[in-house]
């Protein structure tokens, strides 16, 4: 879903595209420099709230818990 200006945006949340020079990532702690893989999908004019990383190790564990469930 994308934010056409029909909610505002709340004034804490410091993810918004070209705003922020420096994020930290909410799961691993790590301060990072964000880039186009970290925008979101979903709302395009922020960014994600996990670092490139933690978001990958989550769709692996989520991808081999699925393959096991599937087995059985």
């Amino acid at each position: 879903m994308v934010n056409n200006g029909e909610k505002p945006i709340a004034p804490d949340l410091t993810r918004l595209v070209g705003d922020v020079d420096r994020l930290t990532c909410i799961k691993c702690c790590k301060t990072y420099n964000p880039d186009n893989r970290d925008i979101s999908t979903k709302n395009p004019n922020v960014y994600y709230k996990q670092c490139y990383e933690c978001r990958l190790k989550q769709m692996m564990y989520h991808r081999e818990y699925r393959n096991r469930s599937l087995c059985r």
